[in-house]
């Protein structure tokens, strides 16, 4: 968002040969913020959410210990850095922060051409739906998969229920551990979709006294008692949780965006535009989709094209000819900046928000967990300027 906001400022300022020396301050507060949000500070939160441990000393201990790993591969490649250095004999410490900003810029340009190419293609293609059908029958296939995570996270998520079950009766009141214990049951009592009185209802029902421990593997119950392993126990009740929250919160979207295509070819079939569902107009909506698909796909086109041209000796990019065919007036200069330059920024937001690789990062609505909120804002104050 400050590359949105100083590049129009800075790009009006230069065809007017003039930089006020404010500018170079607000650049420098955005990249040396978002170097320290990268690199620092929101991996250190990540972690620090996953965490499952007890305190804020030992949540952090583990936050530095995973953190390591990123920080070693990260100072491998600074000494690379430095060795050529060495060899050229430019060792400054100007020359080490000039190899730091070098390498920032080239992983978070990499990263953002990578997903602006996704973006610019994706936008238009999935807002134009022009066959609905077509979609309805990809919804269907969505919501069958949704189904099958839903049934594997409620099964993980029951597992997990069992085992905290099982681990509390083997814990005794005056045990050490008893109010670790306590913190797991009672966030399981609060937070959980799935408790342990469930379980015990229905094994009551089918004629078993109490949760049935034997049908949980071995494996799954060889937790450590003691604080670490207690610890690992906690992790894994959050991560089923938010699991089985996530899982039925898209299941629940995608039915939601099935019922809607169906009522569009509903209406197309019968030749009758009225929403069958009531409060929506999906054939309005899916017009104003189709107009918006027209225009950003030529935009799209714009950017492609100025991109391409970049190092051609001739000005022949339709947007770079339009800005300076206002004169340099500031309101035409910073406006005709600031569109493309959000539409870029849109697009590669949009891929980077539709990444789900390992269900690391993935954002559900209303079912994100605080860690794949930090990636995703780690992913976001990527340093590029």
């Amino acid at each position: 968002m400050a590359v949105v906001a100083i590049v129009p400022l800075d790009v009006y300022s230069t065809l007017n040969y003039h930089k006020p020396s404010e500018l170079g301050v607000m650049w420098d507060v955005a990249f040396w913020s978002t170097q320290a949000l990268t690199w620092l500070i929101l991996p250190v939160f990540q972690y620090y959410a996953d965490a499952g441990d007890f305190t804020v000393k030992n949540k952090s201990i583990t936050s530095l210990k995973e953190n390591a790993i990123l920080y070693g591969s990260v100072a491998a490649v600074g000494v690379i850095g430095i060795a050529a250095l060495l060899i050229s004999k430019k060792m400054t410490m100007d020359s080490l922060m000039g190899v730091g900003i070098g390498l920032s810029n080239a992983f978070g340009l990499i990263a953002r051409i990578i997903l602006l190419g996704y973006g610019l293609v994706e936008i238009p293609r999935n807002m134009w739906k022009a066959d609905p059908e077509r979609q309805l029958k990809w919804c269907a296939h969505r919501a069958g998969k949704y189904a099958k995570k839903v049934m594997k996270a409620t099964s993980e998520l029951e597992t997990v229920v069992t085992i905290i079950a099982a681990n509390e009766r083997q814990i005794r009141r005056h045990d050490p551990l008893r109010k670790y214990m306590d913190i797991i049951v009672d966030h399981l009592e609060k937070e959980s979709p799935i408790k342990p009185s469930d379980l015990a209802a229905r094994a009551a029902a089918a004629g078993r006294p109490g949760i049935d421990i034997e049908s949980i593997a071995a494996e799954d119950l060889e937790y450590n008692y003691d604080v670490a392993g207690l610890a690992a126990l906690r992790r894994r009740m959050f991560f089923a949780i938010s699991t089985y929250n996530g899982d039925r919160a898209q299941y629940k979207e995608v039915m939601a965006e099935a019922f809607e295509l169906e009522d569009i070819v509903k209406c197309r079939q019968l030749n009758d535009f009225t929403p069958l569902v009531p409060t929506r107009s999906p054939l309005k909506k899916a017009v104003v989709l189709q107009v918006l698909a027209v225009v950003f796909a030529m935009l799209s086109v714009l950017i492609v094209w100025a991109e391409a041209t970049i190092v051609s000796p001739v000005d022949i990019s339709l947007l770079s000819l339009l800005i300076k065919g206002t004169d340099n007036a500031e309101f035409g200069v910073q406006l005709l900046t600031l569109l493309p330059l959000a539409y870029i920024c849109a697009c590669t937001y949009a891929a980077l928000f539709s990444i789900t690789a390992f269900d690391y990062n993935k954002l559900i609505p209303r079912a994100t967990i605080g860690s794949a909120l930090m990636q995703q804002g780690l992913s976001l104050t990527e340093p590029d300027v």
